[in-house]
């Protein structure tokens, strides 16, 4: 994992200094190396954090006479590919995986490579000669790449903070305050920074000199979708879904430990993080864990300590009082780079990778993305019963259908409200277009099956992307790349395709309260109970709680001459009025907003404006 920044294009100021600047911004995500080329109009920056290849052949950017190549991420099947390369006569300089990169890239071109290499990352690829440059996204969008384009320059970095050392950019108030509805990281190419966009997964930015740039796709999510696939687990028995899963995942896990440093996972002590911890034991013995302890009724260590217990691991426990979220909020915004809405465990988050940092780790595994493949929300599963909950309701509305006018009074229209429409339009519609392609890429399943894989597709390319958000740059604020066995692209391909019944399952037992006699994440749950107690195997999903913005109570003056205040145009009396009569996790989530504002929008330091929460900010009901 690393930082990358760079620009092609007329700069009229010292290019060196810019890109000197921009790496500067980066070195939390690359501390043991700082590197930089600029000639020609085009110029990289790259800060390294050293996993493979430690000696000084793994530094970046990686060029030669005619290309120019900037990369970050993790490329797992890197020595097939070098065997490949080799077995054509090509020589690799160096055991790196960027090594390989580099030469398949010469040889292969961009387009033949990115369907060849398996694994996350985001590079820059320049071709000197030809003049033109490539920005490069994995197919799920686990690597972060900004860019902007302005007088004929192409800008692109890992973090925005590292655009703005190159080019003036500030935050859009349109998106940065609909951000309060949990959007502002869960887009895959739109940001809340006005002209700064996100190469979108699966996709490349190309531009020549004199044209504009370019987003081509060259990996559909739809075309993991296979009905024969489809099909095939559909008949198979429970049973022989979970031995092709279990396969899979320590497929996946083994070829996400390689390493020349130590590794670790992060674990919560439910069952994704868990299975993940348990395999990967199996394969290396030195795995270490780490975990938050968010002390109050929302701890989970408790759980952690049992998982480390019967794996013989060490556990590094990370504590988080309820308060600290008040003291950390403004620093992990400076992170998080937009809002802290969505996921305000990212602070919680942000202490156990300072804690897995301390323990000498570099590299760790995580279990995001099960839930997406495998339905282990608890809405997923509880929705088995809206049919039996909703038919009274059915039978009405289809009663009152015989009266249509009569009907609208007792049944209002589900047309969006005009609130809603403005908010659908900030995201351009995105969320309404997966659903289309959802539904277009599992046609040949009845709509009743249909529902519950488009769940799993539409959330693979939404929710998930704020996860994805969270772990990057809160992993990355302590230099820690984390990975994620269950995006793996065999696994992925198996959940897409795996039938809902070895996903939700009836059972006798009252396995969660809010699905009662259904098994969420099946599938997973199968595996981990043959290396795991009960007791884990079987734990009902929680999501990383703590005491956060719903527990935040500002006090009038936080607002005072702050960003929200200034594109509302707020004066005293309107912000008094806003915090007696609004719901408190509204305003806490708009204190959010602010937060980020005041960061990005007014160029507060973090100092300054973590001392404006301590000062205005309490939290609610912490006793419990």
């Amino acid at each position: 994992m690393c930082g990358i920044a760079g620009f092609s294009g007329s700069i009229t100021k010292d290019s060196q200094r810019l890109l000197q600047d921009a790496a500067r911004e980066l070195l939390h995500r690359g501390p043991d190396n700082l590197g930089i080329v600029s000639r020609d109009h085009n110029g990289v920056a790259h800060t390294r954090l050293s996993i493979l290849d430690l000696s000084e052949a793994g530094n970046q950017p990686f060029s030669d006479e005619r290309f120019l190549l900037a990369y970050n991420g993790e490329i797992y099947n890197y020595l097939e590919l070098r065997e490949e390369l080799q077995s054509k006569g090509i020589h690799v300089q160096g055991s790196s995986d960027t090594a390989v990169l580099f030469e398949c890239l010469r040889h292969f071109g961009v387009q033949e490579t990115l369907r060849k290499i398996r694994g996350m990352f985001a590079f820059s690829w320049s071709d000197l000669q030809e003049q033109t440059v490539w920005l490069c996204r994995d197919r799920f969008g686990i690597k972060p790449l900004y860019w902007t384009y302005c007088k004929e320059t192409l800008y692109w970095a890992s973090e925005v903070k590292a655009l703005r050392r190159m080019i003036r950019i500030e935050p859009d108030p349109i998106r940065t305050l609909h951000a309060i509805a949990s959007t502002g990281d869960a887009s895959p190419s739109l940001t809340v920074f006005r002209g700064v966009r996100q190469v979108p997964p699966g996709c490349y930015l190309y531009r020549k000199k004199g044209r504009e740039p370019e987003i081509t796709t060259y990996f559909h999510l739809e075309e993991e979708i296979d009905e024969n696939y489809y099909r095939l687990l559909d008949r198979a028995s429970f049973k022989e879904a979970a031995e092709e899963f279990s396969a899979l995942i320590f497929r996946s896990t083994k070829k996400m430990l390689m390493s020349d440093v130590p590794m670790g996972a992060f674990v919560s002590g439910g069952v994704d993080s868990a299975l993940i911890a348990a395999v990967a034991c199996k394969c290396d013995k030195d795995v270490h864990l780490v975990t938050a302890d968010v002390r109050g009724r929302f701890s989970e260590a408790e759980d952690a300590r049992r998982l480390a217990q019967a794996l013989k691991v060490k556990l590094r426990e990370c504590p988080f009082e309820p308060g600290d979220l008040i003291a950390t909020l403004a620093a992990v915004t400076w992170h998080y780079e937009c809002p802290v809405v969505t996921h305000s465990n990212a602070a919680p988050l942000a202490r156990v990778a300072a804690g897995a940092r301390e323990e000498g780790l570099k590299a760790v595994l995580t279990g995001e993305g099960s839930d997406e493949l495998f339905l282990g929300y608890p809405g997923m599963a509880a929705a088995m019963f809206l049919p039996v909950l909703r038919a009274p309701v059915t039978f009405l509305e289809r009663a009152y259908g015989l009266i249509p006018k009569l009907r609208k009074f007792v049944f209002p229209s589900q047309q969006p409200s005009a609130a809603d429409f403005a908010h659908r339009a900030t995201r351009q519609f995105e969320p309404e277009s997966l659903k289309k392609r959802a539904e277009q890429a599992f046609a040949f399943l009845p709509p009743a099956e249909r529902r519950w894989s488009a769940w799993s597709f539409v959330s693979m390319q939404s929710h998930l992307l704020t996860l994805l958000h969270r772990n990057d740059r809160m992993g990355m604020s302590a230099s820690i790349e984390a990975r994620f066995p269950y995006l793996d692209e065999d696994v992925v391909r198996f959940g897409l395709n795996l039938p809902r019944k070895h996903k939700v399952r009836w059972q006798a037992g009252w396995h969660d309260w809010r699905h009662p006699f259904l098994e969420d994440k099946a599938v997973v749950r199968a595996v981990a109970r043959r290396y795991l107690p009960t007791e884990l195997s079987q734990k009902r999903k929680q999501g990383f709680p703590l005491y956060g913005l719903q527990y935040l109570r500002i006090r009038p003056g936080f607002f005072r001459d702050g960003y929200v205040a200034q594109i509302l145009e707020m004066d005293e009396k309107a912000e008094k009025a806003m915090i007696g009569l609004g719901d408190p996790y509204l305003v806490g989530k708009l204190a959010a907003v602010d937060v980020f504002g005041r960061l990005y929008g007014l160029n507060e330091g973090v100092t300054t404006v973590a001392q404006r929460l301590q000062e205005f900010c309490s939290m609610d009901g912490v006793a419990g």
